[in-house]
C-alpha cells in the first residue's frame, strides 16, 4: 500500500509539472485565463508555485490513484475535475478571504474544470505506466 500511495504521489506531482501546465498553456493560446503556467514566482514559504501546486497535487494523486486504481481515465477526470476544484473554490478560497465559486465566473469555472480534468486522466495514465501496466482496465 505505501508503494502505491508513493506512486500515486509522484504521478500526482508529475501530471501537475507536465500535463497540467500544458493544458494551461494550451488555453492561454485561445482565452484569457488568470493563471500563468510553470510559475515561477515564491509562495510564502519561497517554494516556487509550481512546486508547491506540484506537492499539493502528488497528495491528491495518491487519494485519486488509491480510490480508482482499477477505473477508467475518464472516471479519473470526472474526479479529478471536480474534488480538487470544488476544494479550491470553497475551503482554500474561504482561507484567503477570497469569493466563493470563483466568483459565479462561469467562464473561469469551466476552464480550471477542464484543466484539472487533464490532470486527473494524466496522474492516473502515469499512475499505471508506473506500475507497469499498458493495457486500460475494462469499465
Amino acid at each position: 500500500m505505501l508503494r502505491l500511495a508513493l506512486l500515486g504521489f509522484v504521478a500526482g506531482f508529475l501530471a501537475t509539472i507536465t500535463f497540467h501546465q500544458a493544458a494551461i498553456w494550451l488555453v492561454l493560446r485561445v482565452l484569457p485565463f488568470p493563471f500563468s503556467p510553470w510559475n515561477m514566482a515564491l509562495n510564502d514559504y519561497g517554494l516556487p508555485r509550481v512546486v508547491a501546486l506540484s506537492v499539493w497535487a502528488g497528495v491528491w494523486g495518491i487519494g485519486l490513484c488509491l480510490l480508482l486504481r482499477r477505473g477508467a481515465l475518464w472516471q479519473a477526470a470526472v474526479l479529478g475535475s471536480v474534488v480538487p476544484s470544488v476544494w479550491g473554490w470553497t475551503v482554500i478560497a474561504g482561507m484567503r478571504g477570497a469569493p466563493m465559486f470563483a466568483n459565479g465566473n462561469l467562464r473561469l469555472i469551466l476552464l480550471v474544470l477542464f484543466v484539472n480534468a487533464v490532470w486527473g486522466a494524466a496522474t492516473l495514465w502515469l499512475f499505471r505506466r508506473m506500475q507497469g501496466q499498458t493495457a486500460q482496465p475494462a469499465m
